[in-house]
């Protein structure tokens, strides 16, 4: 983290791994945690957390370098496996138990490596438009099929 900054009022704040994580948290029941993708921030949820915040708990957390963080690039804590160790993280110091993962672009590389690492907090992973590697074995049918 690079500099000063500080939390929005209509969001909390929770350190992970020595790192400020802004998140909003709306409702109650089972937590349904919202991560964003390469462009965007916990802002991006608003319209869907109300609707959701009805059934579920919603938390949309900021992932490490994104608003409210004015970071200029620095450093290298910025990648998926990073972002993925933090949300586990904060999903355990939360004491959200077995959370439902939604990842939309970006995220959903996150919250794919959250399940392979900590299944222990996931309930179901849902995708939107997630891009994840998915690693293939190299055998001369799979280079056929990529060819």
């Amino acid at each position: 983290m690079n500099g000063t900054w500080s939390i929005p009022s209509d969001a909390k704040c929770l350190q992970v791994n020595g790192y400020p994580i802004a998140y909003r948290d709306a409702g109650k029941g089972v937590p349904l945690v919202l991560v964003h993708g390469s462009l965007t921030d916990y802002r991006v949820w608003q319209s869907n957390a109300d609707a959701f915040s009805a059934k579920y708990r919603v938390i949309a957390p900021s992932l490490r370098h994104y608003y409210p963080e004015p970071w200029d690039g620095t450093g290298g804590s910025f990648s998926v496996q990073q972002h993925a160790e933090d949300l586990a993280i904060f999903a355990k110091t939360l004491n959200l138990g077995k959370v439902h993962l939604l990842g939309w672009s970006r995220g959903g590389s996150v919250v794919v490596e959250v399940a392979k690492h900590h299944p222990e907090i996931v309930r179901t992973l849902i995708l939107e438009d997630g891009g994840i590697e998915m690693p293939v074995e190299e055998t001369p049918e799979s280079a056929a099929a990529v060819a």
